[in-house]
C-alpha cells in the first residue's frame, strides 16, 4: 500500500492513462481548433528560424574569428599585442551578444527626410543617434500587409536579407518591429534610383546602357544564385551608390525560385477585370515615337508603385513561371533605357496590360529623330530578352546573355573597378537631392494612440504580432568603433514631431 501510494504521487498521470486505456478513448479522433493549429504552425516556423539563425551565428563568428586570426599571423605585432588583438575582438562578440537581447525601437533613430515610397511601405533617410551613422528606414504597416496577403513575402525578405550579404545587394543591418509596424534599418544608398537618371537623361548613349545593365545583370544574378525570384524589378529598384554603381533593392514580392502558380501580383490585380473581357485584341498604339515618348515621361514620373509596363505576359494570364518573369523585366528596362519610353506602355494600364500579352504583334523598334538608334546588337538582345516563356526559360544569364556581343569590352570580374559614367557629387551626407520626392504621398504621421485607433484592438484580436515573431535581426557591425545600441522608448511620432519642428524653425 505504501509503495502505491508514493507511486501515485510521483506518477499521477499513471491514473489517467489507466482510465482512459480501459474507456478505449481513440487519440485519432481529438480534434484540433483552427486557433491551435494556426498557433502551432507559428510556433514551429519560430523555433526553425531561432534555430537556423543560431548556427548561422556560431558559423559567422568562426570566420570572423579565423580572419581576426589570419590577419594576425600575416602582421609583425609581437605576442603580447596579438593577444590583446584577440582579447579585444572576443570582447566585441559579447558586447554583439548582449546587444542583440535589447530590443531596439524607432526612438533610436533621427528621422530626417523621407527618400522613398510603394504600395505598403515607406522610406526614410535616419541617423542612428547614439553612432551618427546614416540609415534608410524601411517602414511597413502590419495592418496592411495582412490584408494585401503579403506576410509571406515580407519574412522572405527580411530572411534573405539577413542571411545573404553582397556588394550588388543593399544591406540590412537590422530589423524590429512595433504593435503598428514593421521596420527594416538598410544601407543608405546615397545616389537614388536608376527611375531618376532615366528621367532627366530621356535617352542613354548605348555605351553608358551596356555599362548600367550589365550591373543590373549581376545584381540579378545574384539573387538567383540564392533561389529567388525578384517578380518586382524596375528602374526604381536599382539604387545608384556613391561610387556610381548599382544595387539591387525592395524583395517585398519576392518568391521561392519554382514555377510558381499564382493569381495576379496586387499592383496589377486591379485591372484584371476590365483587361479580361478584351485582353486578346491589340489597342492602336501611338504611331509617333516621339510624342509616345514625351508622354511617358510625363508618366513615369508619377508611378509610385511596380508598373505593369514590366510584367510578364506569363503573371498576366495566371500561368505558372520562374526566373524568366525577372529576364523579361529587364528586357523592359533595356528598351526603356534605349528608346525612352517602354515597349508596351499604353495610355492607360488597361491597355498596356493588353500590349504585353500580344507582345508578338507589338514589340517593334522605335522611332528615332535626332537620337542616335540602339544598335543592331542591342535589338538582338532586347528580342532574346523579351520573347516567349518557353525561349526565356531556356536562357543562361552565363552563356546566352553575358556572352552576347551586346556586352563586348565588358569584364564581368571586374565591373566594380570599372569607372562608371555617372558618380554622384553630394553637397553633404544628408543631401537628398538625387531622390525624387516631387509626387510623394503625404505621410500619415505621426501615428494615433495605439489606445484610442480602433485598428489596432482590431490588430491585436488577428493576432498580427505572432504572424511576425521572430522578425528581431541585428547585424555584427563592420566598423569597430560602432558602438552597441541602447533601449530608448522614445515614440516614432514625437520623433517626427520634433524633426518637424526644428525645420520650421
Amino acid at each position: 500500500m505504501h509503495k502505491s501510494k508514493h507511486f501515485s504521487k510521483i506518477h499521477p498521470e499513471s491514473r489517467l492513462i489507466t482510465q482512459l486505456s480501459r474507456k478505449k478513448v481513440s487519440f485519432e479522433k481529438i480534434s484540433i481548433s483552427s486557433d491551435s493549429e494556426k498557433k502551432s504552425k507559428i510556433c514551429k516556423e519560430y523555433i526553425e528560424k531561432m534555430y537556423q539563425e543560431l548556427f548561422f551565428n556560431m558559423e559567422s563568428r568562426s570566420k570572423r574569428l579565423d580572419i581576426v586570426k589570419e590577419e594576425l599571423a600575416n602582421s609583425t605585432l609581437s605576442e603580447n599585442e596579438k593577444k590583446q588583438k584577440i582579447f579585444a575582438h572576443y570582447k566585441q562578440e559579447s558586447e554583439f551578444l548582449r546587444a542583440k537581447r535589447k530590443c531596439l525601437d524607432v526612438g533610436q533613430f533621427h528621422i530626417i527626410s523621407k527618400i522613398g515610397q510603394g504600395g505598403y511601405a515607406d522610406v526614410f533617410l535616419c541617423k542612428k543617434k547614439e553612432t551618427d551613422e546614416l540609415y534608410a528606414l524601411k517602414r511597413m504597416k502590419k495592418q496592411f500587409i495582412f490584408e494585401r496577403n503579403q506576410v509571406n513575402h515580407i519574412k522572405l525578405e527580411r530572411d534573405f536579407l539577413a542571411f545573404h550579404s553582397s556588394e550588388w545587394i543593399v544591406k540590412l543591418f537590422s530589423s524590429f518591429q512595433d504593435d503598428l509596424c514593421l521596420y527594416l534599418v538598410l544601407e543608405y544608398i546615397q545616389g537614388g534610383d536608376l527611375k531618376t537618371l532615366l528621367s532627366n537623361l530621356k535617352i542613354l548613349d548605348e555605351k553608358v546602357a551596356v555599362f548600367y545593365f550589365a550591373e543590373m545583370i549581376v545584381c540579378l544574378e545574384e539573387i538567383h544564385n540564392f533561389g529567388l525570384i525578384h517578380r518586382d524589378i524596375k528602374p526604381e529598384n536599382y539604387l545608384i551608390d556613391k561610387d556610381g554603381h548599382l544595387k539591387l533593392t525592395d524583395f517585398g514580392l519576392s518568391a521561392d525560385d519554382h514555377l510558381y502558380s499564382t493569381k495576379l501580383d496586387d499592383l496589377i490585380q486591379k485591372n484584371l477585370e476590365e483587361t479580361k473581357s478584351h485582353i486578346y485584341t491589340i489597342s492602336p498604339r501611338k504611331r509617333n515615337h516621339q510624342a509616345l515618348r514625351k508622354w511617358h515621361q510625363k508618366r513615369r514620373q508619377k508611378s509610385f508603385v511596380g508598373s505593369p509596363g514590366y510584367v510578364a505576359p506569363e503573371i498576366i494570364l495566371q500561368k505558372q513561371y520562374g526566373k524568366e518573369v525577372d529576364l523579361w523585366s529587364l528586357g523592359c528596362i533595356l528598351y526603356e533605357m534605349l528608346a525612352g519610353f517602354t515597349p508596351f506602355a499604353g495610355r492607360t494600364d488597361t491597355e498596356t496590360l493588353e500590349n504585353v500579352v500580344n507582345f508578338k504583334q507589338v514589340l517593334e523598334f522605335p522611332d528615332y529623330d535626332d537620337e542616335e538608334p540602339m544598335t543592331d546588337e542591342a535589338w538582338d538582345l532586347i528580342k532574346i530578352l523579351l520573347s516567349s516563356q518557353e525561349k526565356r526559360t531556356k536562357i543562361n544569364l552565363e552563356t546566352t546573355i553575358k556572352a552576347h556581343p551586346f556586352f563586348k569590352g565588358i569584364k564581368w570580374d571586374s565591373l566594380r573597378q570599372m569607372d562608371p559614367p555617372f558618380v554622384p557629387k553630394l553637397k553633404n551626407e544628408t543631401d537628398i537631392s538625387y531622390f525624387d520626392t516631387t509626387y510623394f504621398r503625404e505621410s500619415k504621421l505621426p501615428f494615433p494612440d495605439s489606445q484610442q485607433d480602433p485598428k489596432i484592438v482590431e490588430m491585436k484580436k488577428a493576432n498580427l504580432n505572432q504572424l511576425f515573431s521572430g522578425f528581431a535581426f541585428q547585424r555584427f557591425p563592420q566598423n569597430n568603433n560602432e558602438r552597441f545600441p541602447q533601449n530608448n522608448n522614445e515614440r516614432f511620432s514625437e520623433i517626427c514631431d520634433s524633426n518637424e519642428n526644428e525645420d520650421q524653425k
